[in-house]
This record gives structure tokens, C-alpha cells and sequence, in this order.
């Protein structure tokens, strides 16, 4: 009880002298625990991103709470839950599979029960992430959040000729969203979003990841490095080249690549 009661300093060593934490939250990890085994509908086979996570990539959209936020690939509807619980008043969500979207409905109701959340416009419908454009009007939506689909479920690493199939599957999908993204973004929106590194048997280089970021700079999206240096030394899995942000478990077959992408249509390469 020492956050009511009293007080925890905590003390780091830095470049340049120190720095000095005190504890002001402590991580309600049951509570993640029942928001992520604990809803109505789950689904292991689509994948399930981890709450936490959810939170974080709702941070580095850097959107306020009045804004409309969506999630083109809610799946079982998690950022969505975790952004009401943030206090977003707008959200939206859709996917492709018709299940998934009923999925999220009984989660959210039952997130609304539970937590006695007050009324916020939710918006949930059936939709290809890659034509979500028929839905909005221009500049309707501040910011993208999402786990796309990774790939198939894995019961062993994949070699590498199926995991490159796999990845330009996968970038063809998420190539054409952006394309789609751009018709109702507003300007300088964030897109923060999850690719998949596959690891793979072998030795030497056992990733593949996504590309194409390239290809996104002359639709118009930049990636973005929103992490602090300093931050970034002390963190368990690190940076990629590019400046996405490796979160994994050593056992995993597939790791999680968080970029973050900020659009910004008027110095796109042409």
C-alpha cells in the first residue's frame, strides 16, 4: 500500500548521472489477465494481443480522446476495449470476418457491464480494410490502430521460401489498406500498427519481416521513431533498423513489430 500510504523511490543510472523514478501505479496485471482470457469471445487462432500492448500502441498514436479512432482489423475487439477504458468517446472497428465483429460486440458489452463504462459512440460493421474508404467522408478518422492478420497459425517455425510467400501475401494486404487509408485520414494522422517477424529455421539471418516501407513513403506515410533513446537502451527487445519496436517471448514463432507511421500526403515521394 505504498502508493496510498507512503512512497517508493526508485534510483537508475544514466549516460549523465542519474535518474529518479517514484512508483505512482503498479501494473493491475489479474485485471489484464480477465481482459484477455476473461471476455465472452476469444479467439486463439486469429491471435490475441495482449492488452498491454493494445494500451501502448494507443499512446503512440498520439491521439486525444475526442478523437474518432478505428481499428480496420478489430478482431475480438481489444484496442477497441482498452481505448474506452483510456477514455476515448469515438471509436471504430471492423473487420473482414462477420464472426469477429459479433465477437467484439459481446466483448464490449461486456466490458460495459463490468467496469460500469459510461456511453461512447461505438461503431462496429463487416468491412475488407482494404475498401473501408465506401465508410467515411475525407478526413473523418485521427488515427489508425490495428493487428492486421499475421499470417497462418503456426505450429513450427516456418522455412524460409513459406515465410517470404507468406510476408508478400501479407504486404499486398497491407499495401492496398494504406492506399485505402489515405481517402479518409486526416492530415498528419498516425497509423500505428503491428507487422509479423517470422522466425525461421536455420542458421544465420532466422527473420523475415515486412518491406515496403518505400513503397508507403510515395503514398504518403512516414515512419516514425516516437521512443527516446534512452528509453530504448534499457528495453528488452529493441529496435529494428528502421525504427519499429520488437515485442516477443523467446519461444514465440512469431514476434510482434510495432511501427508507427505518420501521414503526411504533401512531401510523399513521387
Amino acid at each position: 500500500k505504498l502508493i496510498e500510504k507512503g512512497i517508493e523511490v526508485a534510483i537508475f543510472s544514466a549516460k549523465r548521472g542519474f535518474l529518479l523514478g517514484r512508483t505512482t501505479a503498479v501494473q493491475p496485471f489479474e485485471d489484464y489477465s480477465t481482459r484477455d482470457y476473461g471476455r465472452l469471445s476469444v479467439d486463439p487462432n486469429s491471435g490475441m494481443l495482449p492488452p498491454k500492448l493494445a494500451q501502448m500502441m494507443l499512446n503512440l498514436s498520439s491521439a486525444t480522446a475526442k478523437d474518432i479512432i478505428l481499428d480496420p482489423f478489430c478482431g475480438s475487439g481489444t484496442i477497441l476495449q482498452e481505448a474506452l477504458l483510456m477514455g476515448w468517446h469515438h471509436v471504430v472497428g471492423s473487420d473482414v470476418s462477420k464472426r469477429a465483429v459479433e465477437d467484439t460486440k459481446k466483448n464490449l458489452i461486456w466490458l460495459k457491464n463490468r467496469y460500469g463504462l459510461k456511453t461512447s459512440v461505438v461503431r462496429l460493421f463487416s468491412s475488407d480494410a482494404r475498401k473501408l474508404s465506401e465508410h467515411f467522408q475525407k478526413n473523418a478518422v485521427s488515427a489508425v490502430i490495428t493487428e492486421p492478420h499475421l499470417g497462418p497459425p503456426l505450429k513450427a517455425r516456418f522455412d524460409r521460401h513459406t515465410a517470404e510467400r507468406v510476408r508478400d501475401e501479407l504486404e499486398a494486404l497491407y499495401f492496398l489498406s494504406f492506399v485505402d487509408f489515405k481517402k479518409y485520414l486526416k492530415p498528419h494522422a498516425r497509423v500505428v500498427m503491428v507487422w509479423p517477424v517470422f522466425l525461421i529455421k536455420g542458421r544465420g539471418d532466422n527473420t523475415v519481416s515486412i518491406g515496403m516501407t518505400k513503397a508507403l513513403e510515395k503514398q504518403g506515410f512516414f515512419l516514425t521513431v516516437p521512443f527516446k533513446e534512452e528509453i530504448l537502451e534499457h528495453s528488452l527487445g529493441g529496435l529494428t533498423q528502421r525504427g519499429g519496436f520488437i515485442y516477443g517471448r523467446p519461444k514465440q514463432k512469431v514476434w510482434r513489430e510495432i511501427v508507427v507511421f505518420e501521414y503526411n500526403n504533401s512531401k510523399r515521394e513521387t
